[in-house]
């Protein structure tokens, strides 16, 4: 079957069938290939979306809670908040770039750039308390902020990383 040039484009289907010939022999292998292309990185997001929610309810386990809190979402942040042993307002922290968003999209310019600065900061103080429960210092914290993909897989699974509750750590994070 041939696409008509003529038809769907009148007085300039000559040019426009100079540009891309016919359908078939030069749009189909290109569609085709970005169609495959699209497929496997959703297959790629979909593995590491799936290995993130089964990391971090295995590192949920491991702190000692349950493993179907990690799934609930500003849920898993609260009890992330309870992991690290800080105060209930740095949950407001965590959501902030959500509320924001929520709150008022667009209609401020930069402030949502300031709540996601806010986001970052208040996940630092998360996993500042944590690596401190794992016996880790401040590094490790920058590591699980900014590379949480890989750092929370490797607690979780790895035997090395134990939750240590009898570590004190300050309920306002490295303040």
């Amino acid at each position: 079957m041939s696409f008509d040039y003529n038809t769907a484009f009148g007085e300039n289907a000559e040019a426009i069938e100079s540009l891309f010939g016919t359908y078939g022999e030069t749009l189909g292998p290109i569609l085709a290939f970005l169609g495959g292309f699209i497929i496997v990185v959703l297959l790629i997001v979909l593995a590491i979306a799936i290995l993130m929610i089964v990391a971090t309810c295995k590192m949920y386990i491991k702190a000692g809670k349950k493993g179907w809190q990690a799934i609930i979402p500003y849920y898993c942040n609260w009890v992330l908040t309870e992991i690290a042993g800080l105060n209930w307002w740095w949950f407001l922290v965590l959501v902030a770039s959500g509320i924001v968003s929520l709150v008022f999209g667009n209609s401020i310019p930069g402030l949502k750039t300031i709540a996601n600065i806010a986001t970052i900061f208040g996940s630092f103080n998360c996993y500042y308390n944590i690596a401190k429960k794992l016996h880790k210092d401040t590094g490790f914290a920058v590591l699980m902020t900014i590379f949480p993909v890989i750092m929370i897989p490797v607690v979780a699974f790895s035997k090395n990383y134990q939750f240590d509750h009898t570590v004190p750590v300050s309920k306002n994070g490295i303040f």
